[in-house]
């Protein structure tokens, strides 16, 4: 947070993992008390990790556009910026959101396209490799249709880039 505010963000996105166990209320306390000064100063757009342990005071402590947790967009100058839950790949609710995200992405008419989840469709960790293909085959044929511009994830905790198919990952 130190390090973030001197260059005073417009947002700050968040791919997950903001806390060690979401059930449990000291690691919100904490999160709260590290983050302060950044949520006092920009807005912040977090998605669930598979920390927060879809804790229902995830969807009580943020607010976002549209009111819904698992799948949200927004636009900011000529960027579309989409925020979704990929701890709930292989859920019914998980199809409602890929149908939900063919639909927001021919809608917008942006020149940037932004796309944010916990968990990565590439890796290079190697026990997450045959996680990370099962969620490209559903999530990337939809991201490349749509035009998306790049895909920002968590759930490594390292830094990694990968580009497939043109696609910045």
């Amino acid at each position: 947070v130190e390090r973030i505010l001197p260059e005073k963000p417009q947002f700050v996105l968040n791919t997950g993992d903001l806390v060690s166990n979401g059930m449990n209320p000291a690691d919100w306390d904490r999160f709260f008390e590290i983050e302060r000064d950044l949520l006092r100063n920009a807005p912040y757009y977090p998605v669930l990790g598979n920390h927060e342990r879809n804790a229902p005071v995830f969807s009580k402590y943020f607010s976002f556009p549209g009111g819904n947790s698992y799948r949200y967009s927004f636009d900011w100058g000529n960027a579309h910026l989409i925020g979704l839950d990929s701890d709930q790949f292989g859920s019914p609710l998980f199809a409602e959101m890929q149908d939900w995200l063919k639909a927001d992405l021919q809608r917008t008419k942006k020149p940037f396209i932004f796309v944010f989840f916990h968990h990565p469709l590439y890796s290079a960790v190697e026990r997450r490799t045959a996680s990370a293909t099962k969620l490209a085959e559903k999530l990337e044929p939809l991201l490349l249709a749509g035009g998306v511009t790049a895909v920002f994830n968590g759930h490594d905790h390292n830094y990694q880039h990968h580009v497939h198919a043109g696609l910045h990952h």
